[in-house]
């Protein structure tokens, strides 16, 4: 079974994709190289169509569930103590927000790439979020709005961890179709990213040290 294969299915949206995971599981591939050069492949290559305009936002949300159904059939396979993360998310559509597709796309390539995500799902308050984020020992939090109405429970989220000495404890990030660079800025996040893609790469840059965003790319684009 070829790892190829994997992701050139992926890309296609074919849902026997989990049937060749298990294949070639079956066959003796390493379960990290399934996950990486077959799975995550695959879903970037989606995500490049979905630039390109060959795919939309449907095709891509297809694409996450495919790819969650393989990461589950591979999750066994890592042993009891998996893998090491490279840093833990909590990520959450804020109160009065019940909206998830993207938030839970954003999740899916968090934890593709090596991320502990802790997804606490919609309309969750914000101290909630800060109390699951300090349970969970989070290095990041990331909030998600698709209403104009809703953002502000993220600036309040933010304004929270300020008046709680918790604010230089966690990098936030926020995204949503409303949520722009210019209110990440004017709410003190740490971030915002036009898409899932940007979205993970900007994680990458801000746990390793990148700081505070440049105004280029941003947080959770859901």
């Amino acid at each position: 079974m070829s790892i190829v294969a994997i992701a050139d299915a992926l890309e296609r949206l074919d849902d026997t994709t989990v049937d060749l995971v298990r294949d070639a599981l079956a066959g003796g591939e390493d379960p990290l190289v399934v996950i990486q050069q077959g799975i995550v492949t695959g879903i970037r290559r989606c995500g490049e169509k979905l630039t390109a305009y060959e795919y939309g936002v449907p095709e891509l949300m297809v694409a996450g569930e495919i790819a969650r159904d393989c990461i589950e059939v591979v999750r066994p396979h890592l042993g009891a103590a998996g893998t090491p993360s490279k840093a833990t998310v909590v990520m959450a559509s804020v109160q009065g927000d019940v909206h998830e597709l993207g938030k839970n796309l954003v999740a899916l390539l968090l934890e593709l790439e090596g991320y502990r995500v802790v997804d606490l799902g919609v309309d969750v308050p914000p101290m909630t979020i800060i109390d699951k984020a300090v349970d969970a020992g989070a290095e990041v939090i990331g909030l998600s709005s698709l209403m104009v109405t809703t953002m502000p429970a993220q600036q309040e989220l933010i304004t929270y961890l300020r008046d709680t000495g918790l604010r230089e404890r966690f990098l936030v990030v926020v995204g949503g179709a409303p949520v722009s660079q210019e209110w990440a800025d004017s709410i003190g996040a740490d971030g915002w990213a036009p898409d899932g893609l940007t979205a993970v790469r900007l994680v990458e840059r801000l746990v390793a040290g990148g700081g505070m965003d440049d105004g280029t790319e941003g947080g959770t684009a859901s």
